[in-house]
């Protein structure tokens, strides 16, 4: 992932943001939404790139950290910020 990073274009990558998926739960006389994860949203000049919720909270760390070590300036504001609420 650290070498897709470094070779990634980030000029043309806007912001980061969470995305909560939810799914339907209940029985036949109730239903309620329910969440299911928080994907990561990574949006570019050309469309929105989602990644899956990673399992372990050591990965998710992990990822953060090679965002952070790769990023330009102006985005690490951001990413320090999915740090906390992911």
């Amino acid at each position: 992932f650290g070498k897709l990073l470094s070779a990634a274009d980030w000029k043309k990558i806007q912001s980061f943001h969470l995305k909560d998926t939810y799914t339907i739960a209940g029985g036949s006389d109730f239903k309620a939404p329910r969440k299911m994860q928080t994907k990561l949203a990574i949006k570019t000049d050309d469309n929105v790139i989602e990644l899956v919720e990673p399992a372990l909270k050591k990965t998710k760390r992990k990822l953060i950290t090679e965002l952070k070590k790769h990023a330009p300036e102006e985005l690490k504001k951001e990413i320090e910020k999915l740090l906390k609420e992911w």
